[in-house]
């Protein structure tokens, strides 16, 4: 993403990997980002339920909706930089690989 010009402060996480707390933490170490994880996991849902709600009056605004969101738990980055390229590095040659067998 921050090839592409974008750089979330602190991304938001959802779906069945965000229930694994050491993913997220690898996740925020590897990227040396903050990341978050709501309280509702499957916000793919939550959010189809949130448009119906807006679209039948229920919420006023996208603000409204917005209030609802919480974070149930945080990871912060907590490798020092050689660490992080070490990981990064072997995540590269873990792609390559499955690139080539593909």
């Amino acid at each position: 993403m921050a090839a592409d010009g974008v750089a979330p402060a602190a991304p938001k996480v959802d779906g069945g990997m965000a229930r694994n707390g050491l993913f997220l933490q690898r996740l925020a170490d590897i990227l040396a980002v903050y990341i978050q994880r709501p309280g509702i996991i499957e916000a793919t849902a939550w959010g189809a339920a949130c448009l119906a709600a807006m679209g039948c009056g229920t919420f006023g605004s996208p603000e409204n909706v917005r209030r609802l969101w919480h974070a149930e738990a945080s990871f912060e980055p907590r490798s020092d930089p050689s660490s992080r390229q070490r990981e990064l590095s072997g995540l590269h040659a873990a792609l390559r690989r499955v690139v080539r067998q593909g």
